[in-house]
Formats: C-alpha cells, structure tokens, sequence
C-alpha cells in the first residue's frame, strides 16, 4: 500500500518539523504546529504514505494512511488516535 517512506511531524528543540523516516534530515521546519501538520501531511498523500503525528513528549497522538495510486484520495483511508487520558 505504501510507495514511500512514513512522514513524521515532530517537535525537537521548540521547533515543529517534518521529516521521512528514511532520511535524518527534516524536510521542513518552523512556523506553527498546524503549519507543519498541513505539510506532512500533504506530503504523505503525494506519497501514498502513513503520517505519524507526534505530541511535544514525543509520543504518537495520531497515525494517518494515505492510499497510493494514479489518483490518490484526498481523504486518508484510515486515521488511528491516541484514546483521550481520563481525568
């Protein structure tokens, strides 16, 4: 399903960034959160990729799949969340 490596939206050093996960380098940093979450994902849709979106203690909040193909979905086939903490 996937053609290319996962894209992780991550925050190191107070700044958001974006990167794959085959390569060290991130692809995009700065600005916002919301900035970089929009850029990683449009990236792992390019892709046909999964998106992991990290939270500032690095842990997974949200895994998005994207679907592969001549015409990929605009929408991701299937999103998994971290359960919300009860109080």
């Amino acid at each position: 399903m996937n053609s290319g490596a996962e894209v992780e939206t991550y925050y190191e050093n107070g700044v958001w960034k974006n990167r794959r996960l085959d390569c060290d380098q991130p692809f995009s940093t700065g600005g916002s959160r919301l900035r970089q979450l929009a850029e990683g994902a449009e990236v792992a849709r390019w892709n046909g990729a999964c998106h992991i979106v990290r939270d500032i203690d690095g842990t997974i909040v949200e895994t998005i799949i994207y679907g592969s193909g001549p015409y990929p979905p605009r929408s991701p086939i299937k999103t998994a969340r971290r359960p919300a903490e009860s109080p």
